[in-house]
């Protein structure tokens, strides 16, 4: 009888914190901008993560990550002041480039450059390449 009374209150907990956990995502703040953790599907019956972004007062912020429809990573940046920490991963999860970006927030526009350095490997992992670039144009590679 124990047991069944320490199942059925975990069965209990776990959905009314699942409940819990699902009304704080997705919601918009006083203002109507996104706040908190919103995340997204690829499909309607929300099956497929496309993407888990955190914000604040309407921007993205600290961690984010996109997801391939197969469900690996795609792209996950990190978000530091003005600047991003940037990794782009292949289909098959392995890293594709990574490298650092950064934001101008004009007006309503939102626009991410890269700027710095970049490097590109192939889906062996093997560098291939290293680039530079500045505010979204790249000034110098090597190989």
């Amino acid at each position: 009888m124990k047991t069944f009374l320490l199942l059925l209150f975990i069965i209990l907990s776990s959905f009314s914190f699942g409940q819990f956990l699902q009304s704080k995502i997705n919601l918009l703040n006083d203002n109507g901008s996104r706040e908190g953790l919103w995340i997204e599907y690829y499909d309607k019956e929300n099956n497929i993560i496309s993407s888990k972004i955190r914000y604040k007062n309407g921007y993205q912020t600290g961690k984010c990550t996109f997801y391939h429809p197969n469900g690996q990573r795609r792209l996950k940046w990190h978000y530091y002041n003005n600047r991003i920490r940037a990794k782009y991963y292949f289909e098959n999860g392995r890293l594709d480039q990574k490298g650092w970006s950064k934001i101008d927030y004009s007006g309503q526009d939102t626009h991410y450059y890269w700027h710095g350095k970049w490097k590109f490997f192939d889906d062996h992992r093997k560098l291939i390449r290293v680039g530079f670039y500045q505010n979204g144009e790249e000034i110098s590679d090597q190989y």
